[in-house]
């Protein structure tokens, strides 16, 4: 079961327990707590993982890329 599942299963449960102890006034608190675990992307794509490994204004490794 992917993480995300998990985070999103007990973020919603989360969600309800607040609403019903604060009868109803935490909702504010409720819906932040849903949208950390359900909000945002499910998959990861190896894009996403280049993306943020991506260095910019620094020059090139000699070392990886060859000498220039």
């Amino acid at each position: 079961m992917p993480g995300r599942v998990i985070l999103c299963g007990l973020g919603s449960g989360l969600t309800l327990a607040t609403l019903l102890v604060t009868l109803g006034t935490g909702y504010s608190a409720a819906k932040s707590i849903f949208e950390e675990g359900c909000l945002g992307k499910w998959i990861v794509t190896p894009e996403d993982l280049r993306a943020a490994n991506e260095r910019t204004g620094l020059a090139p490794d000699p070392y990886i890329y060859g000498r220039q």
